[in-house]
């Protein structure tokens, strides 16, 4: 029946009809831009335009559409159907290159519903050289809806929930988008023409390269053709190219051709490739450009153009479709694209989904990783614990009430005393950060010259890898400021007695806090999520200016440069690296010493200048000492926690008072 409707009012064109009522509409608004002009002087024409369409549309029209609810995918859903068979004469693929490549030549994808009981049964592409939209004079209404073919004997009217229009976005006119081969339209003419220009000189280089002259007469046809043969005798031919020749008699020489680098528009023609790549959103390897960058690895740039051009695309799609389908979907119900079997987005998740395991099974707790790579999964129990088994330890986990009621219950050899007050405490954490910052440097001057090998090798997109060369070092590094800087900071509460019935020398005392916190962070692999945090982050920021420096051409100097200009490997990074982990121990150490002594209570006392908004509430709340502190909505049980995430813990400066109560 549909078939048989679409034939007899529109004698099988490549448009559709509507079940709605038609209306009565003013003029259309016309886009000089044309897709034919479009193929004409740009698709069928240019090669890289040509390149990077394609590109474009056929990885974007192998990307299944279906609907689903919160809870399953609903392949049966009749959206879903027309989605994967839009009509009896055009594919899927076929509708969807058809509304891409409209998209990307024209700004514009249109596609006609065909309505059946309220449901959508049948999509027809239509042509935007064919389909104009109708702006309505009220501005609350926007639009009156759509006319295709206007002024003809065939035109036709819809209203505007009858048509899917796809666009990007056009400021100047949000009724008709704007394609990148339009904001790049004058590069494609330049290149044009100097693909014309070379053509031309090259049929033209038939002509002779100079005349030579005489201020003598001949007397004869043949006095000058036989100069002429001496002379191309003795300075034609290859073993003679581009040498001057010297004569006398008063002669001249008259170029009349123009040299080969005259003609030449190699160099220009590349930067004219790169900015049509650049339009298009192409990675310059994708569109065949070898030498635009020192990195040629095909699979990141693959990422880079799935990341930074597809999948946005795509979600603009998904916003129009799930828009433009409202009325036939249930609330629950949303039309979304499967990136499944997309294989180099596959292959990365599969990567990131192993580096992940990894950090889990060497103790990592899950909500660390969750965060770490941002998987998005929702809270469990036991999801801040670490399941990793220890020498002589049980499965560690973020606080443990009875292990430190064991310590407690032993002989109490210590005194609960504060020897700093919490302002000098402050001080005091400030001046150790500055003298631990060098060794950070050095670490950090260190992963900068792997990371710059790597990248004149053009392999430094392996950068969790790379850094990973180096963890002894950073471990070993870490663990000792830990130890060190906490027990230092932890005997600033401590006094050992030094009387009858238990003597014991502060050398001593200093051994067993040293021994409490060397258990605490073997228990809560603390050092090792403390690297695993330096290094994610680090090599995320290696890995996004590599990429930026693929997709804009850059050269391994240049891109060794960003690096520098970002500061990842600076001092002010070793600085403020230096101050929180620093920070950390000391109100670690002093924790672990505040138990021992037996200390009942903990209070919160923020820095004494720029504190964050979050901490501010948290000055002088008091807590059981084996209680959590809620700071910013996060859990913590001394400030700098590295259960905290950085925007709560990064160059924090408060710090904690114990008591002993009842």
């Amino acid at each position: 029946m549909l078939k048989y409707i679409a034939k007899k009012f529109f004698n099988a064109r490549n448009y559709a009809i509507s079940t709605v009522t038609n209306i009565k509409t003013p003029t259309a608004v016309y886009n000089n831009w044309t897709v034919e002009k479009a193929v004409k002087e740009g698709y069928g024409f240019n090669t890289w335009v040509y390149r990077s369409v394609n590109l474009v549309v056929k990885n974007l029209a192998s990307i299944p559409w279906v609907v689903r609810d919160e809870n399953e995918v609903k392949p049966e859903h009749h959206i879903s159907k027309v989605l994967s068979k839009p009509n009896p004469s055009v594919s899927s693929n076929d509708l969807w290159e058809l509304l891409i490549s409209w998209l990307e030549l024209a700004g514009n994808g249109y596609a006609v519903k065909v309505k059946v009981a309220g449901e959508t049964q049948e999509l027809w592409p239509v042509s935007p050289d064919r389909i104009h939209p109708v702006q309505s004079p009220t501005v609350t209404e926007w639009m009156q809806g759509y006319v295709v073919d206007p002024n003809q004997k065939g035109e036709q009217k819809f209203e505007p929930e009858a048509v899917l229009h796809l666009k990007f976005f056009n400021p100047a006119n949000p009724l008709l988008g704007i394609g990148p081969l339009q904001a790049v339209a004058k590069t494609v003419d330049i290149d044009n023409d100097q693909q014309n220009w070379s053509k031309s000189t090259m049929q033209n280089r038939g002509v002779i390269d100079g005349v030579m002259t005489f201020e003598r007469p001949f007397d004869n046809e043949d006095d000058a053709d036989a100069i002429s043969k001496r002379i191309n005798k003795k300075y034609g031919g290859s073993d003679n190219a581009r040498k001057i020749a010297v004569l006398g008699g008063n002669a001249k020489y008259h170029r009349t051709a123009i040299t080969p680098q005259e003609s030449d528009f190699s160099a220009s023609r590349k930067d004219n490739r790169d900015e049509i790549f650049i339009a298009f959103g192409v990675p310059p390897q994708l569109g065949g450009s070898q030498e635009a960058s020192t990195y040629n690895n095909y699979e990141t740039s693959i990422l880079i153009f799935w990341f930074s051009t597809l999948i946005p695309i795509l979600d603009d799609i998904k916003a129009t479709l799930n828009f433009n389908f409202e009325d036939e979907l249930a609330p629950d119900e949303t039309i979304c694209y499967d990136l499944s079997n997309v294989k180099a987005i596959r292959k990365a998740m599969l990567d990131q989904a192993e580096t992940a395991n990894i950090l889990f099974s060497m103790g990592v707790p899950f909500e660390k990783v969750n965060r770490i790579f941002e998987f998005g999964v929702e809270e469990f129990d036991g999801w801040n614990k670490s399941y990793i088994k220890t020498a002589g330890s049980k499965i560690a986990e973020e606080v443990n009430p009875e292990t430190e009621e064991e310590e407690r219950a032993e002989p109490n050899p210590f005194k609960l005393v504060h020897k700093r007050a919490a302002g000098d405490t402050e001080t005091a954490i400030e001046k150790a950060a500055e003298e631990n910052a060098p060794t950070f440097e050095v670490l950090l001057k260190e992963w900068q010259d792997k990371i710059f090998d790597a990248i004149d090798r053009g392999e430094a997109q392996d950068a969790t890898k790379i850094l990973d060369e180096t963890k002894d070092e950073w471990l070993k590094a870490i663990g000792s400021l830990y130890i060190e800087t906490g027990t230092v900071f932890g005997m600033d509460i401590v006094e050992p007695p030094r009387s009858n019935p238990v003597k014991m020398s502060y050398r001593a005392a200093e051994d067993v806090l040293s021994q409490s916190i060397l258990n605490y962070l073997e228990a809560e692999t603390a050092v090792l999520i403390e690297f695993s945090h330096i290094a994610s982050t680090t090599a995320a920021l290696i890995t996004q200016h590599v990429a930026e420096g693929l997709v804009e051409g850059y050269t391994a100097t240049q891109t060794q440069q960003a690096l520098i200009d970002s500061g990842i490997f600076s001092e002010s990074r070793a600085l403020m690296l230096s101050r929180t982990i620093t920070g950390t121990a000391a109100n670690l150490g002093q924790w672990r010493a505040a138990t021992i002594t037996g200390a009942t209570h903990k209070t919160w006392i923020t820095a004494g200048f720029e504190v964050r908004d979050t901490h501010i509430p948290m000055n002088n709340v008091k807590k059981p000492i084996n209680e959590v502190f809620t700071v910013g909505g996060e859990l913590a049980r001394y400030p700098l926690d590295n259960a905290l995430s950085p925007k709560e813990r990064v160059n924090c400066r408060c710090t904690l008072v114990y008591s002993i109560e009842d």
